[in-house]
């Protein structure tokens, strides 16, 4: 039986299947919209149009409860096969910096969201049995348009191997036992054979093959800097000047060494 007192209510019963249940909660909601038109309708003293927009309300719950979710594209769904770094790394056996590098210059493909790299898994799996997942993405770019000779350049044709391997033999021979405050030559100085032999270097990888002319010339501009705050100090006779430069040549050193850290690090096998 109904009880009309409290409001319209529905007879209790057991629930069949999930087809009786949408229709009860149908029920439920065209009940609730019935007093609730009922009220707006003469609610304030003045008579509201509220029975189009009822309407328009049912006809909207009617077809969100018949939507079917729309199956993934295929964008989607090779997204939903992308892997974090740490999945990666453990798939491929390496470290996880080696792959975040790998991802960062492109040597495994690889998409930024934030401050996470995705991979995807089919690209790892095949660096994994030693095929080049760049090759179908190059593939791609060249069908999609001729690609511009400034990124072409940028983008260097192969990893070059590293090449800074400079021994401190020669410079230590040449200085000897010298003090440092009875040099007056700039090719006296241990740092000149040091930084010439990685200048030396990286003129040979520039001319050996191909290499990322970004870092390189990071490195170049330290290395030049270096000699030249040298030749600097080496003029000055106030003693606290001249500590003065040594100082700016190490931080200049520091910037080249990280250069050189960050140059193998990119392009060294691991």
């Amino acid at each position: 039986m109904l009880r009309l007192s409290h409001g319209p209510r529905i007879p209790e019963r057991r629930i069949a299947s999930p087809r009786c249940h949408e229709r009860i909660i149908r029920e439920q909601s065209q009940q609730r919209l019935a007093a609730a038109s009922g009220k707006l309708a003469t609610g304030g003293g003045r008579t509201l149009r509220v029975s189009g927009q009822i309407d328009h309300f049912r006809l909207g719950c009617a077809r969100t409860s018949q939507a079917v979710l729309p199956s993934p594209t295929p964008n989607e769904q090779d997204h939903a096969m992308d892997i974090s770094i740490k999945e990666a790394a453990d798939l491929l056996g390496k470290s996880q910096r080696t792959v975040r590098h790998m991802a960062q210059t492109g040597r495994i493909p690889a998409r930024r969201i934030g401050s996470r790299w995705l991979i995807r898994q089919a690209d790892a799996e095949a660096i994994k049995a030693g095929k080049d997942p760049m090759a179908s993405f190059l593939d791609d770019e060249e069908a999609d348009g001729p690609v511009s000779a400034a990124s072409e350049a940028a983008r260097p044709a192969a990893a070059p191997r590293p090449t800074f391997t400079i021994s401190f033999d020669s410079s230590l021979e040449q200085s000897g036992d010298r003090s440092v405050h009875e040099i007056t030559e700039l090719r006296d100085l241990d740092t000149f054979a040091i930084a010439s032999g990685l200048l030396a270097e990286v003129a040979y990888l520039r001319h050996d093959g191909p290499c990322d002319t970004m870092l390189l010339e990071h490195v170049e501009q330290s290395m030049c800097g270096i000699l030249e705050v040298l030749a600097d100090a080496l003029q000055q006779h106030d003693p606290s000047s001249r500590v003065e430069r040594f100082r700016q040549a190490q931080r200049q050193a520091c910037s080249a060494l990280t250069g050189l850290l960050h140059y193998n690090m990119v392009y060294a096998e691991p």
